[in-house]
């Protein structure tokens, strides 16, 4: 399968794209670059801060190496809008951004070059690759120093400071000098200094290998680095849990949950800035994914048919990342039976969050299987709790064994029900086979059916709630987005 959005990343030429390196021309005469002084008063500055949420990993750690070093001069890039669309989050997508009150007069550009961070080096790069045309930088870059560290704001004038319009005007000077190639050379820069580290620290550190993903899931990653540091994204990272087999839909959710979890987790300063963010860009990045599935046929699975019974369950627990179908096909296995262990992995992805429990003593679970935490989480918390021998005691979860649709009715009761909670037992008589379930699940079988968690299955006019029959892995799908539904886990 063949996905649209997937990254061109090439060097400029003079036969490229202009509409692959620069914003609309509105943005030409935003600001005259000979301007030497200001018109109006300029707002103060505004409360928000990056420095304060900005943590670099240590210099040292080989996964972000590029920080420091750069192993060629900088060179225009070409990126993808989709790879490029976190920036709508930072300057409007403006490659001739100035200076804003919104980041404290700190930071310019399509990507807000920190001058604490990232502004000054940046310059210098420019300069570099052509001092005459970009020959305007070189009295910012004599005064890096005071750039850096010197106030940009005066609040007694309203203006800016004169190392700090200097600045500025050289920035509005070299976007007019060559809208493309500019824009084209913050691309480069951006990319080389907080694309690429983070591609390498996620896969040195985490083992997780972006490179290959949509162009949105990089930008995603980028984007994290650019607001927290290369220290700082990590945290996120590692909280989401993240492996190589989640879809590029997965993904995104995990490591969006994660972000707009731990904003609050971690107590920073603009937490709800950061989580509204966080899930403006959630909505975006779903929204590039949907145009690939839409193109490769939404799901993935040559089993899953659109319009059935099944569809909407499978693709709702598809998309959060709690079933994944065959590793390695493109089955989701819909009329096959669910094993006991695979719907401990399915209920723990919904409400495991990744805890882990003491090893169970089952001599029937194997404590390095894919499915031993989920076991483990689920026989901890009393949700599954396997079979007793002749004295009553529990020896075996039955691992390779099917969970038949009473047995996954008592799991979801187990977790779900409220001890004497009153049940209309009438959708249960309703059933033409009631009298087939087993003694031990009838309470529990009363409760599904009137919470609505089983419906049964419609057969020549009338419904059946098979009680012992084995629950497939597409009657899973919507038995637990019955629950979800209705907000019983």
């Amino acid at each position: 399968m063949t996905l649209q959005h997937r990254a061109f990343v090439a060097g400029l030429t003079l036969a490229c794209s202009a509409a692959l390196l620069a914003p609309a021309a509105v943005f030409a005469d935003e600001a005259p670059a000979a301007a030497t002084e200001q018109a109006a008063a300029l707002p103060a500055p505004g409360d928000y801060d990056r420095a304060l949420d900005y943590e670099e990993a240590p210099a040292d750690d080989p996964a972000i190496s590029m920080l420091s070093a750069r192993s060629a001069r900088l060179a225009p890039q070409a990126l993808s809008s989709e790879m490029k669309y976190f920036a709508e989050n930072e300057s409007g997508s403006n490659y001739n951004q100035g200076f804003s009150y919104g980041d404290g007069y700190n930071a310019m550009g399509f990507y807000q070059f920190d001058r604490r961070y990232s502004l000054v080096s940046f310059m210098e790069e420019v300069y570099a690759y052509n001092p005459t045309k970009y020959a305007m930088f070189g009295p910012v870059i004599a005064r890096g120093d005071e750039l850096m560290n010197a106030a940009i704001y005066d609040s007694a004038t309203q203006r800016l400071t004169e190392i700090g319009q200097l600045a500025e005007n050289a920035w509005h000077a070299a976007y007019q000098a060559d809208p493309n190639e500019f824009s084209a050379l913050q691309d480069a820069y951006a990319y080389q200094e907080y694309y690429l580290p983070v591609q390498n620290i996620l896969k040195n550190t985490f083992g997780i290998d972006i490179s290959g993903r949509a162009d949105c899931v990089k930008g995603l990653a980028w984007g994290l680095c650019n607001l927290f540091g290369s220290g700082g994204c990590q945290k996120f990272f590692r909280d989401a849990n993240l492996s190589n087999s989640m879809t590029d839909r997965q993904f995104v959710n995990a490591l969006c949950d994660s972000v707009v979890r731990g904003v609050y987790t971690y107590d920073y300063t603009y937490a709800s800035s950061y989580a509204s963010r966080y899930e403006r860009e959630r909505a975006t990045c779903l929204a590039y994914i949907a145009e690939d599935e839409a193109a490769s046929g939404s799901l993935p699975f040559a089993d899953v048919v659109k319009g059935l019974w099944y569809y909407d369950a499978v693709e709702y627990m598809y998309e959060h990342g709690y079933m994944r179908g065959y590793s390695g096909t493109n089955f989701f296995g819909t009329n096959d039976a669910i094993r006991r262990e695979d719907a401990a992995v399915v209920l723990y992805n919904i409400l495991g969050n990744g805890s882990k429990a003491p090893g169970c003593s089952f001599a029937d679970v194997n404590q390095g299987a894919y499915y031993a935490d989920a076991v483990n989480w689920a026989v901890s918390k009393g949700y599954m709790k396997g079979y007793q021998n002749a004295a009553g005691v529990y020896v075996r979860f039955g691992v390779g064994e099917y969970v038949t649709r009473e047995q996954l009715a008592s799991v979801v009761a187990n977790i779900a029900r409220t001890p004497g909670s009153s049940v209309d037992t009438s959708k249960f008589y309703s059933m033409r086979d009631w009298a087939l379930t087993s003694s031990w699940a009838v309470d529990n079988m009363q409760w599904a059916i009137d919470q609505g968690v089983i419906n049964g299955s419609e057969q020549q006019g009338a419904r059946y709630a098979l009680p012992t029959t084995p629950t497939t892995r597409a009657q899973m799908a919507v038995i637990m987005k019955n629950c979800l539904d209705e907000d019983l886990i």
